[in-house]
C-alpha cells in the first residue's frame, strides 16, 4: 500500500499518562502506508462552544475535518463512560446524562442514539452522523467493561467491522 492518507478524526486529549496519542498513531500508520498524516492540532475539547467553532474554522483544523468526513475507512476505539476513562481523568468530561459510551468523543445512550451535551458543542471532531456516512467503520474494543458501550455502538450502526478480544466478543454474541 502506498500514498495512504491518514486523517485524525478528533483532537487529542491532554492526558499525559497515555503513551501514544491519536496524532502519533495517525503518523505511524501513514509512514507504514508510505503516505501522509493529517492531524488535528487542537485538543479534543475546549472551554466553550464559541472557541470550538472558531478552531474548526482554522485552516489546518478545517482541512483535516473535511478530509475526515470524506474518508473511506475509519478506525477508532469504542469507549465506555466510567470515571477511570481518559476523558474523565483529563478533565474533558464531567457527566453525560444517559450516555453509556463514545466513539470519536461522540456520546450515545444504550440504544445507540446520540446524547446531546455541552461537551458535544465543545468538541473538535466529526459528528456521529458524519461517522455513519463513512463506508468502512472499524471499531476496536477490549475488556468486558466495554460490553454495554460496544453493544450500543453496534445498535447505533457506528461500526460495521468489529475488532474485539475473545471474551468481549463472546459476551456480545450472548446478548
Amino acid at each position: 500500500v502506498h500514498n495512504v492518507k491518514v486523517v485524525q478524526i478528533n483532537g487529542k486529549t491532554n492526558e499525559t499518562s497515555v503513551p501514544v496519542g491519536a496524532d502519533d498513531l495517525s503518523q505511524a500508520i501513514a509512514r507504514a502506508g508510505h503516505g501522509e498524516a493529517y492531524v488535528i492540532p487542537a485538543p479534543v475539547a475546549v472551554d466553550s462552544a464559541e472557541i470550538a467553532e472558531m478552531l474548526k474554522k482554522e485552516r489546518n483544523i478545517s482541512a483535516a475535518l473535511t478530509l475526515a468526513r470524506e474518508c473511506q475507512i475509519a478506525l477508532f476505539g469504542v469507549g465506555n463512560l466510567s470515571r477511570n476513562t481518559i476523558l474523565y481523568r483529563s478533565g474533558s468530561l464531567k457527566e453525560e446524562d444517559g450516555a453509556v459510551g463514545d466513539v470519536c468523543t461522540c456520546f450515545f445512550d444504550a440504544r445507540g442514539e446520540a446524547v446531546s451535551s455541552s461537551f458535544a458543542k465543545r468538541r473538535i471532531s466529526i459528528t456521529l452522523e458524519e461517522l455513519k456516512k463513512i463506508p468502512c467503520k472499524i471499531g476496536v474494543a477490549s475488556g468486558l467493561e466495554k460490553k454495554e458501550a460496544l453493544h450500543a455502538a453496534l445498535l447505533g450502526e457506528y461500526i460495521n467491522i468489529l475488532y474485539a478480544d475473545e471474551e468481549l466478543g463472546k459476551e456480545l454474541i450472548a446478548i
